[in-house]
């Protein structure tokens, strides 16, 4: 129950994220919001890439929630699912962090300074419970 409820909100998490800004300016205007940063440039920092990650992971904690998966191989992909979710939406946090901490480290003071948006934490932490509750879910006895 506690994983399917972990990889559920982290999924969740991780979704709703993708409309909260990776970086905001000191005086308070979002940059880089992953659902504005969509170009199809095959980079993984990409809301829609975010979007399904997160998705996904919420998907099979809902249904691992929802005991729909009776056997033992039908939790285990559920499980795998969520990981697999929630290691994606990490890896688009983290790439992003990548491009975003430049700009950070370049701009830290003056009345134009930049910092990370709280959109990157939400993100980062959604995959994380997404991927720690799809490890739960595949070593469970359940």
């Amino acid at each position: 129950m506690l994983a399917a409820l972990l990889a559920l909100a982290g999924g969740a998490a991780a979704v709703g994220s993708a409309w909260l800004p990776w970086a905001v300016s000191g005086t308070g205007d979002s940059f880089f919001k992953p659902i504005e940063v969509t170009q199809d440039t095959g980079d993984l920092a990409n809301g829609y890439y975010l979007i399904a990650a997160g998705a996904v992971a919420a998907a099979c904690g809902l249904l691992l929630l929802l005991g729909l998966a009776k056997t033992a191989s039908a939790r285990m992909l559920l499980s795998l699912g969520a990981i697999g979710g929630g290691v994606v939406v990490a890896a688009v946090e983290w790439t992003a962090y990548g491009h975003i901490n430049p700009l950070v480290t370049t701009n830290a003071t003056g009345p134009y300074a930049v910092s990370l948006g709280y959109g990157l934490y939400v993100g980062a932490a959604g995959g994380v419970a997404a991927a720690v509750g799809g490890l739960l879910g595949l070593v469970s006895k359940r």
